[in-house]
Parts: C-alpha cells; sequence; structure tokens
C-alpha cells in the first residue's frame, strides 16, 4: 500500500453562483467538520431563487454553528438593499455566522458572476487586494437581530 503525504491547504475559500451558492455554503461546512480545514470565506454570487430555498438546501443549525466557530466569512454578492429581511440570511446571522453583503452596482443576475473576474473577486477573497472596487460594491456587515427578551 502506498503511504499518502500530507496536505495543507491555506487560505481556503469556496465560490458558488446562483444554485451553486448553496453547494459552497455547505462546502465551507463540511471541510471543517469532516476534513478539519477552516474555509477563510464562502463567496456567494447571487444566490438562486432570492434564499427561498427549500429547508435541506440551506445549512442546518449545526452546520451554521461549525461556520461560526470555523470564523469563515459569508460573502453574499446580490442585489443592493439585500439583508435581514431575508429569512434564510437573518437566520444565519442569528445563529451567529459573520455575514457581509455586498451590494452589486450592475445587478444582473449574470453579470454579478461575470463581474467576479472583472473586478477580482477571487484574489479579494484570498486577501490578495485589500478592498473591493467602491465603484461597483457596497459591502455592509450584517448584525444579528435584538432578541425580545433584551
Amino acid at each position: 500500500m502506498k503511504k499518502r503525504s500530507a496536505t495543507c491547504l491555506h487560505h481556503m475559500i469556496t465560490v458558488g453562483s446562483s444554485f451553486g451558492c448553496f453547494t459552497a455554503l455547505r462546502a465551507a461546512s463540511v471541510l471543517y467538520t469532516d476534513h478539519e480545514i477552516p474555509v477563510r470565506a464562502a463567496l456567494l454570487l447571487d444566490a438562486g431563487l432570492e434564499w427561498e430555498m427549500p429547508d435541506w438546501s440551506l445549512l442546518s443549525d449545526e452546520e451554521c454553528a461549525a461556520v461560526a466557530e470555523e470564523g469563515t466569512l459569508l460573502c453574499l454578492f446580490e442585489q443592493p438593499g439585500v439583508g435581514m429581511e431575508v429569512p434564510a440570511i437573518a437566520r444565519m446571522v442569528n445563529l451567529g455566522d459573520r455575514v457581509l453583503v455586498i451590494g452589486c452596482r450592475d445587478k444582473s443576475h449574470n453579470r454579478i458572476s461575470v463581474n467576479a473576474y472583472r473586478y477580482g473577486l477571487f484574489s479579494w477573497g484570498l486577501e490578495e487586494y485589500a478592498e473591493l472596487d467602491p465603484e461597483e460594491y457596497t459591502p455592509v456587515l450584517l448584525q444579528p437581530e435584538a432578541s425580545s427578551s433584551d
């Protein structure tokens, strides 16, 4: 039997566009829980059906906890104004996940993905670029809603 060598991954990100956002989101959790590979960020390019997906396609409470524990930044590239009014997004934020919604000036579903190449989103996700182009992107870090017992 051939001995396997260890592979060390650094600066891991997951990326998905449209319905692939849900796969990239789940991969961030699975890589950490099943393989102890932390994911720095998940770049989610205009999630399919405006996040109105069946529960089985979204993260479970346990998966949200794993993403929060590993410190993955969930970067949601969406139309301007998308945020806590979307139940799936609010749920992740309220369960402790770090969610950065990035409003895209060019809000066309297809252009958001095409612009990922044009504006260097992958390099930004790997922290090779310090900031996003402010002419195209407006980032907003979402905060948990105050509980009614406060």
